[in-house]
């Protein structure tokens, strides 16, 4: 994956550094999954959703529909869960089926 490490502006207008999991894509939507270190023993992870540009890269926005923002909170405590009980140390499908039944596809993605 490109980009793993991008900056991000948070709720309260302070620059933080942000650490790419993966893009996925949900009921045709594509969205990227990250964590923010808040602070020495505290992380946090986040969703937003993917724009794409003509030139390849792609941007973040804000999830404002609080159903949508809702969902994608449970397909990633679904993905979470998916990767702590998995044995193997990596992906091996970049299509998951979860135990809610929701299909998650997993790509990589790249900001400009």
């Amino acid at each position: 994956m490109e980009s793993r490490n991008i900056k991000v502006i948070d709720e309260h207008s302070i620059d933080r550094n942000a650490n790419v999991i993966c893009a996925v894509d949900v009921d045709g939507s594509d969205y990227v999954v990250y964590w923010i270190e808040r602070d020495s023993e505290n992380d946090n992870i986040f969703v937003s959703k993917i724009l794409k540009n003509i030139d390849g890269t792609s941007s973040m926005v804000n999830i404002d529909d609080a159903t949508e923002k809702e969902k994608m909170g449970e397909v990633v405590k679904g993905l979470v869960k998916y990767a702590i009980d998995n044995e193997e140390n990596k992906l091996s499908s970049k299509s998951i089926t979860l135990p809610s039944g929701k299909n998650v596809n997993v790509s990589s993605v790249l900001f400009n």
